[in-house]
């Protein structure tokens, strides 16, 4: 009994050192982009992730992207297959409506122009 809950405690720290790493990836991200605000010739920004970022850090990169005016392109997106969902529909259907919200806020922004992976 006592090896099992040390079992289950051990699990537990991983998980939660797991997810730390992943909120730390994505912070990198969005310092990363700061950066190349700076970056008077970039054309290409990718800073696609494992799986889809949190939506403030979305509206983040996006924030940050549509400042770069010199942005063509910015794939900020895991594969269809990393998206919630059950079956690929539902992961798709997830993906798109990022994909519709995040043209909707660059559009917004006045940077219809960027493409987004």
């Amino acid at each position: 009994m006592m090896m099992m809950m040390m079992m289950m405690m051990m699990m537990m720290m991983m998980m939660m050192m797991m997810m730390m790493m992943m909120m730390m990836m994505m912070m990198m991200q969005v310092l990363i982009a700061r950066e190349c605000k700076e970056c008077s010739y970039l054309k290409v920004l990718c800073l696609q992730g494992y799986t889809p970022a949190p939506h403030d850090d979305i509206l983040q990169l996006l924030h940050i992207s549509s400042q770069i005016r010199t942005l063509q392109k910015a794939v900020l997106f895991p594969e269809t297959y990393a998206f919630p969902g059950n079956i690929e529909e539902e992961r798709q259907a997830n993906k798109y409506h990022t994909l519709r919200f995040s043209y909707r806020y660059l559009e917004l922004r006045g940077r219809p122009d960027i493409v987004l992976e």
